[in-house]
């Protein structure tokens, strides 16, 4: 396994009201090597506050998380993060931000450029190297945020809604380029998505978070054959875990609203 994370539980404090709100409870979750893994699950089920603890920006109340076996605070693995908003420099071109995580780890600038040219290319942006953010679309910034991530050379990648802002054309074309990304590359991925046909579409399995006491709702198996197209939704073992992990969702939300009533 390359993540283990056993017993981990989240407390906030609650503003004015006295006492701590408890997002994640005793959650256990296992991650496969070279797997894409998605958290899905409606608002406020703890999604992105587990990604941010697994990338270290955010402390756990109580529990445990390993990589490649060692402790989190111990682990050498590197991890990059891609959020929705894409956090680009807009004083910087596409290819400086994309050396941008290099330059500040020493990396000579040779081997920035190589890495750039290499990751600009494996997002298709080749050609837009000089542009500024402010000159792109939506689905470019966010692919140049991913190019940046990449250049690093991560062992495991953390997306969080990184297509939420996206139209649906560009967001099915930036899930396909995602794929082919992660299928030359192989690395980890843990996924937060509203989106149930992205999930499925990229998936080897989806978890289904809810709120506490029991925060994982359901664990489906994504056995749909890869290399994955935009085809595979039409297939009825595409629509069957579809319709799965919709239903797992709305039925934790409509729990949700009776729970707050």
């Amino acid at each position: 396994m390359k993540i283990q994370i056993e017993g981990l539980s989240k407390s906030f404090a609650k503003n004015g009201n006295g006492g701590d709100q408890e997002v994640l409870t005793d959650l256990s979750l296992e991650v496969r090597s070279g797997e894409f893994l998605s958290i899905a699950g409606p608002s406020g089920c703890g999604k992105s506050t587990l990604l941010e603890i697994v990338a270290g920006l955010q402390q756990p109340s109580r529990g445990r998380i390993t990589i490649d076996g060692l402790p989190l605070e111990q682990s050498q693995c590197n991890r990059a993060i891609v959020f929705q908003q894409y956090g680009l420099f807009p004083w910087l071109s596409v290819s400086k931000n994309v050396e941008y995580g290099l330059k500040i780890r020493g990396i000579s600038k040779k081997k920035r450029r190589q890495a750039s040219e290499k990751y600009i290319h494996m997002v298709h942006l080749d050609g837009y190297e000089d542009y500024y953010p402010h000159e792109l679309s939506g689905g470019m910034q966010q692919r140049v945020a991913l190019a940046r991530s990449l250049a690093t050379e991560p062992d495991v990648l953390l997306l969080d809604e990184p297509f939420a802002a996206l139209d649906v054309l560009t967001k099915e074309k930036c899930a396909q380029e995602l794929l082919g990304i992660w299928q030359e590359t192989k690395l980890t991925v843990l996924y937060v998505t509203h989106d149930v046909t992205e999930a499925v579409l990229l998936s080897d399995r989806i978890v289904v978070l809810g709120r506490p006491p029991k925060n994982i709702r359901s664990v489906l198996d994504v056995a749909i054959a890869r290399p994955r197209t935009l085809a595979a939704k039409l297939g009825d073992q595409f629509r069957i875990l579809e319709h799965q992990a919709r239903t797992a969702i709305n039925d934790e939300a409509i729990a949700g609203e009776r729970c707050m009533a």
